[in-house]
C-alpha cells in the first residue's frame, strides 16, 4: 500500500512535467496502476479488521469518501488551474498523495482472519489436535447435502472440535441435524472433554503439519475465487452498473450542448446531481448489513434501470436533475452492498484472500470504466442519446434476473409459502 501511494505521487508529478502525448500516457498508466494498488489493499485491510456484520457500514463510508473526492476533485483542480497554471493541480495532488503515504506509515498491519475464528479461539487452541478431523466433518456434511457456503467458518470449527471428541458417527449425525449451532452444543462439548482427550494425543509434529495443510487450503488462487457463483454475480453487477454510469459521462455533455446549448459550468452542476446521492452510501451499507446485501443491491438495480430509461425523456436542463439523482442513487445502492457481500463469501469459505477478491473487483470495475464510454460513444454516434439510454436500460433489465437469480427464487419461494399458509388458515 505504501509503494502504491508513493508511486501515485510520482506518477502525478509526471503529469506536470509532461512535454508530449506519450509522456502523458505513461504517467496515466503509472497513476492508474499505483492508485489501483492502494485502493485494492485498502479494501482488503478493512475486511481484515472489521467483522462481516458491520462491514457494509465501513464500505459504505469508504464509497461515500470516494464520492466526496469525485465532487471536490474537479472544483479544486479547476481552481488551481485557473489561478496558478497547468502544473498546480498535479503538484497539489502529488503533495496530497505524499501526505497519505506518511499517514500509512502509522497504520499497523491488521491481524488477518481475526473474525473468522474469534468465537472459538480459546477452544481451538486447547484442542489443536482436532484439525485432523476437518476432512471427515466436511465429508459428513457433504453426504447430507449441505453446501459449504451455507456454513459459517466459526460453526465448522465448533463441529470439528465436537466431532474429534466423539467417535460414534451417529453423534455427529445428531449434531448436524440439530443445525450445527455452536452455542447449542457448547455445553455438550465441555461435558465430553474428558472423553475427547484421547483424540488430542497426537505429536506436535503432526499438529504443525496439519496446520500447514489448513493454511495452504485457505490461500486459494484468483481462479478459484472467480469460479464462485456469488463472486461471479457480484462482478457481473459491478460491470453492468459501472459501465452504464461511466458511459453516461462522455455523452451527456455532448447531448446537453447540442440540445440546450449548455455551458460547461451548467453541465458540471447537472452531473453533481448524479454524484450527490452516493453520500448515502454509509446508510445503504448499514441497511444492507441487516436486510441482506443482495436484496438491497437488487432494489438498487431496479432503481438504476428505471432511472436509465427515464434519462431518455427530459427535454430541459432542470428536468434532468431528478432522473440523474435516481441514477446516482441506484448506482450506489448496487455497488455498496457488493463489497461486504464478497467479503462474506471469503469469510464463510475460510479463505485468506480479501486482497485477491477486491483485486478482481477493481479489475472488473476498471474494465467497465473502459468499456462503458466506448460502447456509449458508438451507440450515441449512430442512434443518439435517447436510444443509448434505452439500450443501456434494456441491458440492465436483462442482466438483473441472471445476477439475482438466487434472491429472486428465494423471494418467490417465500411468497408461495405465505400464500399456502394463508390458504390453509382460511380453510
Amino acid at each position: 500500500m505504501m509503494v502504491g501511494m508513493l508511486g501515485l505521487a510520482v506518477a502525478t508529478v509526471g503529469f506536470s512535467l509532461a512535454s508530449n502525448y506519450w509522456v502523458l500516457i505513461i504517467a496515466r498508466i503509472g497513476q492508474g496502476s499505483a492508485g489501483g494498488a492502494s485502493w485494492t489493499i485498502g479494501l482488503g485491510m478493512l475486511a481484515d479488521v472489521y467483522p462481516p456484520d458491520n462491514l457494509g457500514v465501513v464500505m459504505g463510508a469508504t464509497m461515500m469518501a470516494n464520492a466526496i473526492g469525485f465532487m471536490l476533485g474537479p472544483l479544486v483542480g479547476a481552481y488551481f488551474y485557473d489561478y496558478h497554471g497547468y502544473e498546480a493541480p498535479f503538484i497539489f495532488c502529488a503533495a496530497l498523495a505524499a501526505l497519505d503515504f506518511l499517514c500509512i506509515l502509522f497504520i499497523a498491519e491488521p491481524e488477518k482472519n481475526k473474525y473468522i475464528t474469534s468465537e472459538n479461539s480459546n477452544a481451538t487452541e486447547s484442542e489443536a489436535g482436532t484439525s485432523t478431523t476437518h476432512q471427515a466433518v466436511e465429508n459428513d456434511v457433504e453426504a447430507l447435502g449441505i453446501r459449504d457456503e451455507e456454513l459459517a467458518t466459526s460453526t465448522i470449527v465448533a463441529v470439528e472440535a465436537t466431532a474429534a471428541a466423539i467417535s460414534d458417527p451417529k453423534h455427529a449425525q445428531r449434531i448436524i441435524d440439530d443445525g450445527l449451532h455452536h452455542d447449542s452444543h457448547k455445553s455438550d462439548r465441555h461435558s465430553q472433554s474428558n472423553y475427547g482427550s484421547t483424540s488430542t494425543s497426537s505429536s506436535a509434529s503432526s499438529v504443525n503439519e496439519s496446520a500447514k495443510v489448513n493454511e495452504k487450503e485457505m490461500d486459494v488462487s484468483m481462479f478459484t475465487i472467480a469460479s464462485n457463483w456469488t463472486i461471479i454475480c457480484c462482478l457481473l453487477a459491478t460491470f453492468v452498473a459501472a459501465s452504464v454510469f461511466s458511459g453516461l459521462e462522455p455523452i451527456l455533455p455532448l447531448y446537453l450542448k447540442d440540445l440546450l446549448d449548455a455551458a460547461p459550468t451548467q453541465t458540471s452542476l447537472i452531473l453533481v446531481a448524479a454524484i450527490f446521492p452516493t453520500l448515502l452510501s454509509s446508510a445503504i451499507g448499514y441497511y444492507a448489513d441487516r436486510v441482506g446485501h443482495f436484496y438491497v443491491s437488487l432494489v438498487g438495480m431496479i432503481i438504476f434501470a428505471i432511472a436509465t430509461l427515464s434519462l431518455a425523456l427530459p427535454s430541459s436542463l432542470l428536468s434532468f436533475i431528478l432522473p440523474l439523482a435516481l441514477f446516482g442513487l441506484g448506482s450506489s445502492t448496487i455497488l455498496t452492498p457488493l463489497l461486504p457481500a464478497m467479503a462474506d463469501v471469503v469469510n464463510k469459505k475460510g479463505w485468506n484472500c480479501y486482497a485477491k477478491t477486491y483485486a478482481l473487483y477493481n479489475m472488473t470495475y476498471s474494465l467497465s470504466m473502459a468499456a462503458g464510454p466506448i460502447l456509449a460513444g458508438f451507440i450515441y454516434e449512430d442512434f443518439g442519446f435517447r436510444w443509448t439510454m434505452i439500450m443501456f436500460g434494456v441491458m440492465i433489465v436483462v442482466a438483473t434476473p441472471v445476477i439475482f437469480s438466487s434472491q429472486i427464487a428465494n423471494v418467490l419461494a417465500r411468497w408461495k409459502g405465505a400464500q399456502s399458509a394463508s390458504d390453509l388458515s382460511s380453510a
